[in-house]
């Protein structure tokens, strides 16, 4: 069992809830952290037909079987648990009862009211972090690392991405699709995702996505919004800050896993990467993905965002922490320039906080000092993002 960042916040949050909810994709390790944390507890998988029977019969019969709590998988086949577990918690003075493990984010499935979730811990739990992979094993080529991706199961059982990917896609199809859209035209569906990777760092555009794959616009949108839910892809929404001046206000689409990006662009062999037209995209979503994961691991929801003007004045990445906006910068070359940290600088004076911390991070080997501006390579994102995303606190609690 690989230690995962999260199970330090995942046993905080056992001290103040009574219910957490471990969210995040499929096979990204949830039911191992889940296990390690607490090994003492009896764990239970609603992908059995007779526990889940069990549990849609008589959710309160079910539950009381547990009076000292459980570990419950797939607990988004079963939302009849989410009315009951809050009066259960009410009723307990103990934290830490249960633990429900879903693939799907509950606040996006359409059978749970977000109430019944309010009183729980949520914690998102992303394949590995760029940080906890290079615990495990060696990292030196960017292209095998972006073609492996970073689920569990590649790099664990050491199996061939390709094949990996396209079992994942089909099992994500067959078991987390239908839980929370109707999808009747499954080689439409396919079409779509591959067309969502063609799209990935690149503005929404649900008309664009609709016509490729022949569909409808709300079509497209109701896809979008399950994909999102069984975390394969998120929207990174453009900060609303215009100091006065017109700005884009369509979020951009990125994948959470760079690897299944790249499958789903057909690449076949780490090489193709290699001056890719995509490869800019898929280094931006490695980058922004990774500062994700630093907010999540720390049990933060995400503060990130990008800016962009009309004139193409573009911060790729706003982080907000308080009344501070911190402009970070990606560069998917393997060298800057004076060029590359100008807008930073404008930034800095549009804010009206010429200290403010500010960074840029590039395909590169060597950490620079630019123009006053920290410039990070790639395998350094592992100290860069705790920094720039504002999860440091929760980080350098855990040293």
């Amino acid at each position: 069992m690989i230690l995962r960042t999260a199970q330090e916040t995942l046993t905080r949050y056992a001290s103040t809830y009574p219910v957490i909810v471990l969210t995040g994709p499929r096979k990204s390790g949830k039911t191992a952290l889940a296990r390690a944390a607490f090994p003492d507890k009896p764990y239970i998988s609603l992908d059995a037909p007779d526990q889940l029977e069990s549990a849609q019969n008589n959710p309160d019969l079910f539950i009381s079987q547990y009076p000292g709590g459980a570990i419950i998988d797939d607990v988004h086949r079963c939302p009849e648990l989410f009315s009951r577990l809050p009066a259960v918690a009410q009723a307990s003075p103990r934290n830490g009862l249960f633990i429900l493990i879903s693939a799907i984010h509950t606040d996006m499935l359409p059978y749970i009211a977000p109430q019944t979730t309010g009183g729980f811990g949520v914690l998102r739990l992303l394949p590995f972090s760029y940080s906890e992979l290079a615990d495990i094993k060696p990292l030196q080529n960017m292209h095998e690392l972006f073609f492996s991706g970073f689920y569990p199961p590649v790099h664990q059982k050491q199996l061939n991405p390709e094949s990996w990917y396209a079992e994942y896609i089909m099992n994500f199809i067959e078991r987390d699709l239908r839980n929370i859209v109707n999808v009747r035209n499954l080689r439409a569906f396919r079409t779509f995702l591959k067309s969502c990777a063609s799209h990935s760092g690149y503005l929404l555009n649900l008309s664009a996505l609709a016509e490729e794959c022949g569909i409808t616009h709300n079509t497209a949108k109701a896809w979008i919004e399950a994909l999102a839910a069984s975390h394969i892809l998120f929207l990174l929404q453009p900060h609303e800050q215009s100091f006065g001046r017109r700005i884009v206000k369509s979020p951009k689409i990125y994948f959470y896993d760079v690897g299944l990006a790249s499958y789903l662009l057909g690449i076949k062999d780490p090489l193709q990467l290699s001056g890719h037209a995509a490869w800019p995209y898929l280094f931006e979503s490695f980058v922004v993905s990774e500062l994700i994961k630093t907010r999540f691991n720390a049990g933060l929801n995400s503060n990130l965002y990008f800016w962009c003007d009309s004139s193409g004045n573009e911060i790729s990445i706003v982080a907000e922490r308080g009344g501070a906006l911190i402009p970070i910068r990606i560069k998917s070359s393997q060298s800057v320039s004076d060029v590359d940290v100008a807008i930073l600088s404008k930034w800095r004076k549009l804010n009206k906080q010429p200290s403010l911390p500010a960074g840029l991070i590039y395909c590169g080997q060597d950490q620079m000092q630019l123009k006053g501006f920290t410039v990070c390579p790639w395998h350094e994102i592992g100290e860069f993002g705790p920094l720039f995303s504002g999860a440091l606190k929760a980080y350098m609690r855990k040293s």
